[in-house]
């Protein structure tokens, strides 16, 4: 008797979102994502080529969500 396995799923890649993906995302224009950026209030990109940068899906995803959460816990 032949034995059965479970399929074996793939972990789903995390997409890379170019500058244009980001600004649409957050809402935040360029200079104030580079600024904020500086600041340290926002993550750093990755290096895709040597001149190619982007964020992680899931990084701008928590990123979002992590203020999403400050501001309910501001709310009353």
């Amino acid at each position: 008797m032949k034995s059965q396995s479970a399929p074996v799923i793939a972990p789903q890649l995390d997409r890379i979102l170019r500058m244009k993906e980001v600004r649409q995302t957050t809402g935040l224009s360029s200079p104030t994502i580079w600024r904020e950026r500086r600041a340290g209030r926002f993550p750093e990109p990755v290096q895709i080529t040597a001149r190619l940068i982007g964020w992680p899906e899931s990084v701008i995803r928590t990123w979002i969500a992590e203020k999403k959460r400050a501001v309910d816990g501001r709310a009353p």
